[in-house]
């Protein structure tokens, strides 16, 4: 965080799926701005253990993981459940603690699809 001047809010979180490695912040530079992107930096220097370049950007992973935790915590207090989940309902941003309490890991995979290659997000949750 000090280098890049920001922080990296799913660090310790985020995950290739290939060779388990963290997925490292760093900043891509396109036309008009520069966007933050996590990237796999073991395939980088280990192509032959991680084949796939898990690249995804900040602004696509932030709102799904956002939204997944509402999803999340709408499902337990439908149902009743008597979890600290229930109070994040509502939440409009994510913070570390937040991360921290729900999230265990955040997995980039890529799988196959009609002979096209697809990103992949999963999520594993904490024990509720």
């Amino acid at each position: 965080p000090a280098r890049m001047g920001r922080e990296n809010l799913f660090r310790g979180l985020l995950f290739c799926d290939c060779c388990g490695h963290p997925l490292a912040l760093s900043r891509k530079k396109l036309k008009d701005r520069e966007v933050d992107i996590y990237l796999c930096t073991h395939h980088n220097r280990r192509p032959d253990e991680c084949p796939k370049t898990h690249i995804i950007y900040h602004d696509v992973l932030y709102p799904y993981v956002l939204e997944q935790i509402r999803a999340l915590a709408r499902s337990m207090k439908r149902r009743k459940v008597n979890s600290p989940i229930c109070q994040y309902v509502e939440i409009k941003e994510l913070t570390p603690e937040i991360l921290r309490e729900v999230v265990r890991r955040i997995s980039v995979a890529h799988v196959q699809r009609n002979a096209k290659s697809s990103r992949v997000i999963q999520i594993h949750w904490r024990p509720l």
